[in-house]
Parts: structure tokens; sequence; C-alpha cells
């Protein structure tokens, strides 16, 4: 799918991180920044948390990414093709020491919320 990405015409549809709830109303908000500005709005309002679509419930997931007015499409954009091809296939490959190597280098497990 390289000439895809290149051409522009990949996009990946982005989940909410956060969710507060009030009854049956709902909001999302896809990263903390987002979030504050909901918990200003919405100050009693129940906060959930999603840490993957598994946890999304049905509903949340048809109000929030399925529903045309408030899902975010974000194009997928990579500048080096060959570099991703190469990082991809490392992160899905069965070598686990170099995706090990790869996560702690690469990633700030401090910032993840349990």
């Amino acid at each position: 799918m390289p000439e895809f990405i290149k051409e522009g015409r990949l996009y990946w549809l982005r989940a909410p991180l956060f969710r507060l709830t009030n009854g049956s109303k709902r909001v999302f908000a896809y990263n903390e920044k987002e979030l504050v500005e909901l918990r200003k709005k919405y100050p009693n309002w129940e906060q959930g948390r999603n840490k993957g679509l598994g946890e999304m419930t049905s509903e949340d997931m048809e109000l929030s990414m399925m529903n045309k007015e408030n899902r975010r499409l974000e194009q997928l954009k990579i500048n080096d093709i060959e570099q991703f091809d190469q990082l991809l296939r490392m992160l899905m490959g069965q070598e686990v020491d170099a995706r090990r190597e790869f996560l702690f280098e690469n990633v700030d497990f401090s910032t993840i919320n349990s």
C-alpha cells in the first residue's frame, strides 16, 4: 500500500481516549488537552478512559467513531516509506528482542496510566 500513502489516500479512524458521562449523555475527548476542556465544561460528569477499542461499548463506538459528525479521520502521513516499512515489519514480526529494545528506547512508560 505504499502508493496509497504517497498519494495521501490512506486515513485512520481515531478512537477517543476519554469519555464523560451524565446519565445517557456522553462526550468524548481524544487527548489530554480536550479532556481538560471538557472537564471545565462538564465538571460533575463521570470520567472513563479507553485503553483500546476492546474497552469501548458498541454505543460509544457508534457515537464517537461511526457518527459522521463526531468521528476523527486523520490522513496517514509518512515521510520515509522505506524506513516505515522496516519499522512496521520489525514491530509486527517474530523477533521479540528487537521489538522490546525498540519499545524501551522509544516509549516513555512513566506517562502511561494504569
